[in-house]
């Protein structure tokens, strides 16, 4: 499906989280990656982390994102 060009662009505002218990901010590629590709595309990235793969870890992480209102869409 092609973009309609006749609508404004609204960009969206967005947290990235690696969930991963080997990554680091120098190692994760596939953040790097899709974080430059959000700004790209016209997006803000209000917040980016990696986390390990602990239930209570990531739930309180996203309950956390969930309840700021910067945030509008998060990407894991």
């Amino acid at each position: 499906m092609a973009i309609d060009a006749t609508r404004i662009f609204k960009p969206i505002n967005l947290a990235i989280l690696t969930i991963s218990d080997t990554r680091t901010p120098d190692t994760d590629t596939s953040g790097d990656i899709l974080a430059s590709r959000v700004t790209d595309a016209g997006h803000k990235l209000i917040v980016r982390d990696i986390i390990k793969d602990d239930a209570k870890l990531l739930s309180n992480k996203y309950k956390g994102w969930v309840m700021d209102k910067r945030i509008d869409v998060i990407i894991s």
